[in-house]
């Protein structure tokens, strides 16, 4: 499926007009689609070098007849790397937080070995 600027909305500014924007974009395109160079390529008027992209991807099922039924959950961050008009707007990934369904990431220093002792 296409880009659909129409699911791409602004978040907030940092720095203000020194700094970045931050976006969020819904769609049903599987994350390696909207990694493709060129997939953002109807923002080239608002989207700048830097800015970051929260994605959520929710993949239909092929031939449903459901516009809103959907089988996986995806969410991702990306960052705008190019934009020049007249070349194809490149994103890369920064994190992939997965889905609802993966098993949570540890959190940092809760291993019993990560944990300073006592002295006593």
């Amino acid at each position: 499926m296409p880009f659909a600027g129409h699911r791409m909305r602004y978040v907030f500014e940092g720095q203000g007009e020194l700094g970045f924007g931050v976006w969020t974009y819904a769609t049903n395109d599987p994350l390696e689609e909207i990694l493709e160079e060129g997939y953002f390529n109807g923002m080239h008027r608002d989207l700048r070098p830097g800015d970051l992209v929260f994605v959520g991807s929710t993949r239909q099922p092929i031939g449903s007849p459901w516009v809103d039924r959907t089988t996986t959950i995806r969410r991702a961050l990306l960052m705008i790397c190019r934009v020049e008009i007249g070349r194809p707007i490149t994103a890369r990934l920064v994190q992939d937080f997965g889905g609802p369904e993966d098993p949570s990431a540890p959190l940092a220093g809760s291993s019993p070995a990560a944990r300073p002792r006592r002295r006593g």
